[in-house]
């Protein structure tokens, strides 16, 4: 009958639970691989913005022209911007980065243990 549950599928509850230094270590990986990803994401992004303002303004809209002079300036700002960026800059935006997604990945663990719930 469709209606009778199914007596193989464990519960939530019944469900055997990884050992604790293997829950730690999925935290720890979270934490990490989130500070990693926005630190990363943080130092290129003056760059990208460079790249995709000049992108724009090299296809920029036929009908006003290629050398439309808001967004040929707009691009040569971003581009001197991106030119004029220095090591130590770039290690600020990175560390910047690195502690907003160390932050996030702690907020999602510390949910998952007030939750007692694996990763």
């Amino acid at each position: 009958m469709p209606d009778e549950p199914d007596i193989d599928a464990p519960d939530s509850e019944e469900r055997e639970r990884d050992t604790v230094w293997s829950r730690w270590a999925k935290f720890v990986g979270i934490i990490f691989v989130a500070a990693g990803l926005l630190g990363f994401l943080f130092g290129i992004s003056i760059h990208v913005v460079a790249l995709f303002s000049a992108a724009r303004w090299m296809a920029d809209d036929s009908s006003r022209g290629p050398y439309h002079s808001s967004s040929y300036h707009r691009a040569q700002a971003d581009i001197n911007q991106s030119n004029r960026d220095t090591p130590h800059a770039f290690k600020v935006r990175i560390i910047i980065g690195s502690v907003l997604g160390a932050g996030c990945g702690l907020a999602y663990v510390v949910r998952c243990l007030v939750r007692n719930e694996d990763p």
